[in-house]
This record gives structure tokens, sequence and C-alpha cells, in this order.
């Protein structure tokens, strides 16, 4: 009996695992327009229409497609390509002068990334709805 419980028991946990990773990376792979770009900071938030700014995550990499940085010289990173690393929750954007650590969410279709580490209460908040790419 002790056996058959046993065996059980391993087999339900090993069921139960999966690779959060390859979930999560899929679920970021695409083109992302941002809506919302919010800091902690006396400039005022950029007033954002669909196509403004774009992200696009695709095999390790971030494109990214800023049309307002001259208006908007917040926003971050600037139009270019970035190596990324998703692992969990956790983003790491890699560029030549900077790393940029975000924590990523879902919530009603929206992508939400927080910067920085968990309890960081200064770092920007940036939303994303999934663009519709023909």
């Amino acid at each position: 009996m002790k056996k058959i419980l046993t065996l059980l028991l391993a087999v339900g946990l090993t069921l139960s695992c999966s690779d959060d990773d390859d979930n999560s990376a899929d679920a970021l792979n695409g083109t992302w327009n941002m809506i919302t770009f919010a800091q902690y900071s006396s400039v005022p938030p950029p007033q954002l229409t669909e196509g403004d700014v774009t992200w696009t995550i695709s095999g390790g990499t971030l494109t990214v497609v800023n049309n307002v940085e001259e208006e908007y010289p917040q926003i971050w990173p600037p139009s270019g390509q970035y190596a990324v690393q998703v692992n969990n929750n956790d983003i790491t954007i890699d560029g030549e002068e900077f790393d940029d650590f975000y924590r990523h969410s879902f919530v009603n279709d929206v992508l939400i990334l927080n910067q920085g580490e968990e309890g960081l209460q200064d770092g920007n908040v940036i939303q994303f709805t999934e663009a519709d790419v023909p």
C-alpha cells in the first residue's frame, strides 16, 4: 500500500510541475502596443495612441519602435534591438549601456511591467495591449 501511495504521489507531483519559463516566454512573444508609461516624477505622463511605441518580443530579442522619442524622451528604452531574457515573471533587457529588470503580469489581457525588484516603489510601470498584426 505504501508503494502505491508513493507511486501516486510521485506521478501527481511530476504531472503538476510545468516549465513556467517556457510558458511565460511564449505568452510574451509577439508585438505589444504601449498604452501607458507611468513614472514617479514630476514629468506629466505621455499621451500615447496605438502604434506610438511598440515592443516586439521574439526569440530572445526585443525590438522597440518609439515614434514619439523626441516628444517623450522619458520612455525607456529607446528605439532599437535588445537581448531579452524571461525567467518566470522576471524580464531582463540587456542593452549595451544598461540592464533593465521588470516583473510582468497580465490583467484582463493587458501586459503590465513593473520596473525593478519586487517591492520597489519608484520604478516605472508600463502597460501594453497585444497588437493586431495582419
